[in-house]
């Protein structure tokens, strides 16, 4: 539904676009930690935790826009 609502009003596309980026190559190397073999299992694992402790920073901010007040949004 984001997805398409984005596309439709061609608005933040890069925004949407990101975090669909980032769980596409979780995914893959999440798959390739179990079904790799030992020598991609390695890079899998450095790729794994770096791509999910890069991202981390920008989900809490998001996040943290959710946790405010109505009435903090308009100060």
């Amino acid at each position: 539904v984001h997805i398409q609502a984005g596309l439709v009003a061609k608005k933040s596309l890069f925004s949407g676009f990101f975090p669909l980026f980032v769980l596409v190559l979780l995914i893959t190397t999440g798959l390739l930690l179990y079904y790799g073999t030992e020598e991609i299992r390695d890079l899998a694992v450095f790729n794994h935790w770096a791509f999910g402790l890069s991202v981390m920073p920008f989900f809490v901010f998001h996040a943290s826009k959710r946790w405010r007040l109505p009435s903090d949004l308009h100060h």
